[in-house]
């Protein structure tokens, strides 16, 4: 079972509401993405107005795994926004 409650034709809206590309994005904000993500597409990373990180050899979810060079990334990429 998808985590959102359904699939994409069973709950449209849903999907459409979590979904970056249906979003106006605020100032400074960065896209993160693992060039070996298999989750999210490519295509969300590149909106107007916000910058982005691709992450060679990174999944999707090693930007919240400690010990990565994706995790490492992030932690880099806060401390400069900070």
């Amino acid at each position: 079972m998808p985590v959102v409650g359904g699939t994409p034709e069973q709950i449209p809206e849903a999907y459409s509401a979590a979904t970056i590309v249906n979003k106006t994005l605020p100032a400074n904000t960065w896209l993160l993405q693992g060039n070996r993500d298999a989750i999210v597409p490519a295509l969300h990373t590149r909106l107007d107005g916000a910058g982005t990180v691709i992450m060679a050899g990174a999944g999707h979810f090693d930007w919240a795994h400690p010990g990565t060079a994706a995790f490492r990334e992030l932690l880099a990429l806060l401390d400069k926004q900070l």
